[in-house]
């Protein structure tokens, strides 16, 4: 009779590139040390890519995988508070990326992120 069994595979592949301003406020904590403040806006364009695969006895005879790739631009923006000593920084980073409100091939992508970053210039 009709049926089968059948394994269904997502992957997303997922990228931004971010054109932004950043312009930081600098405030003394001593000789050496500084509290800084950087706020940043700008465009991003956000590109995915899904594939779908299935296998199994209840898929398609092909087995070949159904791919949706879908592009969008927005705004984004990051704050980003660190502390600088000497030449080393340490500091925190939020960012937001432009949404993606999906299509029926294509879920929707609402993203921010928050990271910890260090650093030394020289």
């Amino acid at each position: 009779g009709p049926g089968g069994s059948a394994t269904v595979d997502v992957k997303r592949e997922l990228s931004f590139l971010r054109g932004m301003i950043e312009p930081a406020a600098r405030y003394p904590l001593g000789r050496d040390s500084a509290l800084h403040l950087a706020a940043g806006f700008g465009l991003a364009r956000g590109t995915s890519k899904d594939t779908l695969g299935c296998s199994g006895s209840a898929c398609r005879a092909t087995g070949t995988p159904y791919v949706v790739n879908s592009s969008w631009t927005g705004f984004a923006w990051e704050l980003s508070p660190y502390f600088s000593h000497g030449g080393g920084m340490l500091g925190l980073r939020l960012a937001g990326f432009p949404k993606y409100d999906g299509n029926p091939g294509s879920p929707p992508i609402r993203w921010t992120s928050a990271g910890a970053f260090g650093g030394w210039q020289f």
